[in-house]
């Protein structure tokens, strides 16, 4: 058939077809597009009517009710709140209903009446800064050691342990021995003795020690290896008559004391700790196996 008879046979078959169902489909159309317009503008007011919202919600939030010096404690009657913006919140302010947390902190900086508090301006709390914690006369030593029983989480904040080098010392050449003795472990990763002292896997530890103890470690853990001897905390015997390297009945901080040389550059005195320490240590071990 051709193209030209094609054309005339639809043309026909449409003129046989009734107007109304033309147009009833296209009413139908016209119905349904309405419909899904009408659902998509709804739908594009209301996430602008919330966002809308959330630009203009607003945060109580912790100012200074007066002007303040740095060292100052915080007190309840230096603080008030005021309402920001919440796009303008950071996680360093204090929600008004969080300042409780922030009394008796001291102030690192001086600050203006009706600024928000932050929280970089202001110190540890006393009870949780560690220099706090320090007894008198000693020092906070930290020490990383590559250890089974810590990366097992087998020991904890207040465990008691014996610290054991390798080194090579100047008689013996390389021998193990323990370097300080019923160790009292204050921190394990990041559990402290005064948090939670659940097991915490890590290979740092950090005790307590005196002056001599730090310079000790200082230098030892330059020259050996290390390894923790866990012991029962009320086992308090040691090997050693003195703490330290000294034995024999030597007091290692008299040993020490008297251990004093006149530098020869600015005529002023120095110890002689770390070397005096190693070798005492060497003839205290001579002497032993000489007297077997």
């Amino acid at each position: 058939m051709e193209p030209k008879a094609i054309l005339t046979s639809k043309l026909s078959r449409l003129k046989k077809t009734p107007l109304w169902r033309i147009e009833s489909l296209l009413i139908v159309l016209a119905f349904i597009l309405s419909i899904v317009s009408g659902l998509l503008r709804k739908g594009y007011e209301n996430q602008k009517i919330s966002y809308y919202k959330d630009l203009n919600k607003t945060e109580s939030i912790v100012v200074w009710a007066e002007d303040m010096n740095r060292d100052t404690l915080v007190g309840k009657q230096h603080l008030t709140v005021k309402n920001f913006l919440a796009v303008n919140v950071t996680p360093n302010m204090i929600q008004g209903s969080q300042y409780e947390r922030i009394l008796n902190r001291r102030l690192l900086l001086d600050v203006k009446k009706g600024d928000p508090f932050l929280l970089t301006s202001m110190a540890d709390s006393g009870k949780d800064a560690i220099a706090m914690k320090i007894p008198l006369g000693k020092r906070f030593y930290t020490m990383t050691i590559n250890d089974k029983m810590l990366s097992q989480g087998w020991v904890r904040p207040n465990d008691h342990v014996d610290i054991v080098t390798t080194m090579s010392l100047p008689v013996r050449g390389e021998t193990t021995f323990s370097l300080l003795q019923n160790v009292t472990l204050v921190t394990v990763g990041k559990s402290t003795s005064w948090s939670t002292a659940k097991g915490q896997t890590g290979s740092e530890i950090g005790f307590f020690v005196t002056p001599d103890e730090f310079e000790l470690l200082s230098f030892a853990e330059k020259k050996g290896n290390f390894s923790l001897s866990l012991r029962n905390p009320e086992d308090l015997s040691t090997s050693l008559e003195t703490d330290g390297l000294g034995s024999d009945g030597v007091d290692l901080g008299k040993f020490l004391d008297s251990k004093i040389i006149r530098s020869a550059s600015g005529g002023g005195n120095f110890k002689v700790t770390i070397k005096d320490q190693i070798d005492l240590k060497a003839s205290s071990i001579q002497k032993k196996e000489n007297e077997k």
